[in-house]
């Protein structure tokens, strides 16, 4: 991660000194902070020189890496947004929330589920988000620290006035014929019947991430002189609790929605196979997460698409005809229950024509856990099918666990 200071001069503040971040656009890497939002079409960010870089949302791959936050309970709203903080009130028709930077009621339909207590264990964690957004059916499910999964319709109680984690309050659960007090303080969290409240993808605006695990689906972004307000694309309204700089110091990602990026975790594989050993599972094909379904990162940092393979394994994608170039960064996987303190992989990249002559475009050395990511940019030319391989670098292939974030086709003359 790049560090940067925006403004030279005799006496500088803290708040003039502004950490810098990767800006990811179809022509490449620079070092720069967000600035401003101008529209859902354009945002502003600032070099290291403090001039101006605006930058369209046609040409914006991503700014900066997810957050990685520790946080125990949430909403995660319709659009998919998740807001971070401590639930203080539940009712019938709307929740209250209280965080870092937001303390609002939003409409309960509007939500989609609501973390109460979320395990710091990565995979736990993941397992349970991953139920929250997939979730489907006709019923409410409550989501028990046991692990247990409890179907039914769920009664909310008039209102609860403190946290239900250490209050000690209880909800009825009505199951056909039978009815269950449920203790909220026993309960990860609950997702709300899809019927009710059904996912609302965004399908505009950009994906903006906290630093305190917050993730939003901005649709515009208003200020009325130091008020700051946020159009989710679920329709709700946040105001942020703070001035513009400190939205803009708190901003540590952005991508757009709906972007124009060819993602290759967005496109079937043509082929993919892995060999594993004898004592070894066979391992799949993993997009847009780690091999174990955990957020997928490198060297710390979280990147929401990519593929992951386990060594050694190869996989094949087709290129698209207005194609020009293939990138990605590559390293080994992080932030999963491995410990990242084994493996060891050699990335390689090759291309074949329509003559099926077979080229190799790029070797990488010996990458292990830890090891910085590298970035890939490979002219395409007249190649027809592009194939993504992953070594076990002569070593065994214990806790190879590779990652091509960021893997993606620019077409045409980007």
């Amino acid at each position: 991660m790049h560090r940067g200071v925006l403004a030279f001069c005799v006496t500088i503040s803290l708040a003039e000194i502004v950490p810098a971040e990767d800006l990811l656009l179809n022509s490449g890497l620079v070092a720069v902070s967000f600035s401003d939002f101008e529209s859902p079409e354009q945002l502003t960010f600032r070099d290291d020189k403090n001039q101006p870089l605006v930058v369209a949302a046609d040409q914006l791959i991503r700014y900066g890496h997810e957050p990685i936050a520790d946080f125990a309970s949430g909403l995660m709203m319709v659009d998919g947004s998740w807001v971070v903080g401590r639930i203080e009130r539940i009712a019938k028709d709307q929740v209250a929330i209280s965080g870092r930077y937001f303390r609002t009621t939003l409409s309960l339909t509007n939500v989609r589920a609501i973390a109460l207590q979320l395990p710091t264990q990565p995979l736990a964690r993941a397992s349970i988000l991953k139920t929250f957004t997939d979730a489907d059916g006709g019923d409410d499910r409550l989501l028990s620290v046991a692990g247990d999964e409890i179907v039914g319709v769920l009664q909310f109680p008039p209102t609860i006035d403190d946290a239900p984690l250490t209050f000690g309050a209880t909800w009825n659960l009505q199951r056909g014929e039978r009815s269950d007090d449920v203790a909220a303080s026993t309960l990860r969290g609950i997702v709300l019947s899809p019927l009710l409240h059904p996912i609302r993808p965004a399908e505009t605006g950009f994906w903006f991430g906290l630093d305190d695990g917050t993730r939003l689906a901005i649709r515009s972004i208003r200020r009325t002189g130091d008020a700051i307000e946020l159009e989710l694309a679920s329709g709700e309204s946040l105001a942020f609790a703070g001035d513009w700089d400190q939205f803009s110091a708190a901003v540590q990602s952005i991508q757009p929605v709906r972007g124009a990026t060819h993602w290759l975790s967005q496109q079937p594989a043509l082929a993919f196979k892995q060999q594993a050993s004898l004592s070894e599972l066979q391992w799949p094909l993993a997009t847009d997460s780690g091999l174990r379904g955990e957020p997928l990162s490198i060297a710390g940092y979280r990147y929401r698409h990519g593929l992951s393979m386990h060594a050694n394994a190869q996989a094949a994608y087709r290129i698209p005809p207005d194609a020009t170039r293939f990138q990605a960064t590559i390293g080994l996987a992080t932030g999963d229950d491995l410990a990242n303190t084994a493996g060891s992989v050699v990335f390689q990249v090759l291309t074949a024509d329509a003559t099926k002559a077979v080229r190799t475009q790029f070797t990488s050395p010996t990458l292990r856990p830890g090891d910085a990511p590298i970035s890939l940019d490979i002219h395409l030319g007249d190649a027809k099918l592009i194939v993504l391989m992953a070594r076990d670098a002569g070593d065994g292939s214990s806790g190879d666990h590779a990652v091509w974030a960021d893997a993606r086709f620019l077409l045409g003359n980007n």
